[in-house]
């Protein structure tokens, strides 16, 4: 069973970060689908696509990466999750793709709790600073932010 990562968007974020996760992990992201909008017109159209592509390999699993929870495209694609081997993550970033493939390519079974564990990999990834986190730094005169 492979696992296959499929990213779906609004417009053309899901083929943008395609090119984006390349740069980062160079043909590791060969075998990554990307559906956004921009090329299927409705949310309608790429799961109609998703669904034929599915029929040719049956035995993988799908970790479909969506934009924006609740979206046209998010809502579109969660019915497909009620069948076995078919998982669905919203709030998809860079971060959580790389991930995503980094964890498919290492052989883990393909479950829910895998898809979880990136999910927790991602959000202790997001930090937001201002110029508070940077006084003492200032202080001592070093120059160096990290």
């Amino acid at each position: 069973m492979k696992t296959q990562i499929i990213l779906a968007s609004h417009g053309s974020l899901a083929e943008g970060m395609v090119t984006a996760v390349r740069m980062v992990i160079r043909e590791a992201a060969d075998e990554i689908w990307a559906y956004g909008l921009d090329r299927w017109e409705t949310p309608q159209n790429i799961r109609r696509q998703l669904e034929l592509e599915m029929e040719q390999n049956p035995r993988d699993c799908y970790m479909i990466l969506s934009d924006i929870k609740g979206g046209s495209v998010a809502n579109e694609l969660m019915p497909m999750c009620t069948r076995k081997g078919i998982l669905l993550a919203t709030g998809m970033n860079l971060a959580m793709v790389i991930s995503a493939v980094l964890h498919s390519q290492s052989g883990s079974e393909c479950t829910k709790e895998l898809l979880e564990g990136v999910l927790n990999e991602v959000r202790e990834g997001i930090s937001c600073y201002d110029a508070s986190d940077f006084t003492d730094i200032k202080e001592k005169g070093d120059g160096e932010l990290w």
